[in-house]
């Protein structure tokens, strides 16, 4: 993994050394910093990507999904809606799910349950991440009955799940992020 970081990061200085106003290169960028958790990066390049083409849905969506990780939900959620709003598919999705998916996740991390249980039922097909928001919430909301219903359907189509590995995957910032939604699930 080190050197594909090393190899993804050195083609990406060189473009931007020829065009230092290449926003798909910051876009990347975010990307890869997001994913190693260097958020200070992360920030750089999502914002210089988001301040040049603020309605690309992918750079809009990935800036969302930033300040998301860093805390600032609430704007991360409204970014996210931006994205959808501006294309609800995603270059290269069929349909919608994964664009609602990340709000429905966003909505859950934001803290609004209810929001998020509404954007859910706009899904075709959950994606793991929003079906997880979906049994999360319903325990937040003391809807015991539901979220079990939920939790054993979830189960039944995902044979050897563990929710812990899944969120610890998960690249918050803040740790407790990932904690307090493992504790939701079980």
């Amino acid at each position: 993994m080190d050197v594909l970081f090393k190899q993804a990061t050195e083609t990406l200085e060189k473009a931007l050394d020829i065009n230092p106003n290449d926003f798909e290169c910051h876009r990347m960028f975010c990307e890869i910093y997001k994913s190693f958790e260097d958020f200070e990066k992360a920030e750089l390049h999502g914002r210089k990507a988001y301040d040049m083409n603020p309605n690309d849905p992918r750079i809009v969506n990935g800036f969302g999904e930033y300040l998301l990780l860093t805390g600032q939900t609430e704007k991360g959620l409204e970014l996210m809606i931006k994205a959808y709003e501006l294309d609800p598919n995603g270059k290269g999705d069929s349909n919608s799910n994964k664009r609602l998916g990340d709000i429905v996740f966003a909505c859950y991390i934001n803290g609004d349950f209810e929001k998020s249980l509404e954007y859910v039922e706009k899904i075709e097909k959950l994606t793991t991440n929003s079906w997880l928001a979906k049994i999360a919430s319903l325990s937040a909301l003391g809807k015991k009955e539901e979220k079990e219903k939920e939790k054993s359907k979830f189960l039944e189509s995902n044979e050897d799940f563990s929710f812990e590995d899944h969120i610890n995957g998960f690249h918050f910032q803040d740790k407790s992020v990932n904690e307090k939604m493992i504790e939701l699930l079980n």
